[in-house]
């Protein structure tokens, strides 16, 4: 508890101690006073690190996920399009395609028996450098020409 009244919690119950000194002229009097300061609700937790995520919003590479919020709450993740991102661990792992796609990531937040999920919409950029490929040939006099390209 701060000195303007403010109550900082914790992850786990505290108990102090609250002095009051009153003075008048000569007088004074001293008193004490225990306060148990209980720690966040199951889901305070989950709503703080709920809205504490982020991830970023175009991509074309691997990225990190949270798996433990700042708070406690266990995090899990998934992707509508496991194809672009899966998921490893706490990893996105990004396959690129020749064109942007975008995918849904979906977070679950939990702690204890409160739980809430956040969706974050992530692009995934198009592999444009991807090389260009024409092969022809000749087949019993019909000229064949295929085009074709190579995503890397």
């Amino acid at each position: 508890i701060a000195t303007n009244g403010s109550i900082n919690k914790s992850t786990s119950d505290v108990t102090v101690t609250l002095t009051a000194i009153i003075s008048l002229g000569e007088y004074t009097a001293v008193k004490s006073f225990d306060v148990l300061v209980q720690s966040f609700t199951d889901s305070e937790r989950v709503n703080y690190d709920k809205a504490s995520l982020s991830v970023p919003s175009r991509v074309d590479d691997d990225f990190d996920l949270d798996l433990t919020g700042t708070r406690g709450s266990d995090i899990t993740w998934s992707s509508s399009n496991t194809n672009r991102i899966y998921i490893s661990g706490g990893t996105a792992v990004v396959d690129r395609a020749s064109t942007d796609v975008t995918v849904t990531l979906t977070a679950t937040i939990s702690y204890g028996d409160y739980e809430a999920t956040e969706e974050f919409d992530v692009i995934v950029s198009g592999n444009a450098s991807g090389s260009q490929y024409t092969q022809s040939c000749s087949f019993s006099g019909y000229d064949i020409s295929l085009n074709y390209r190579y995503d890397q």
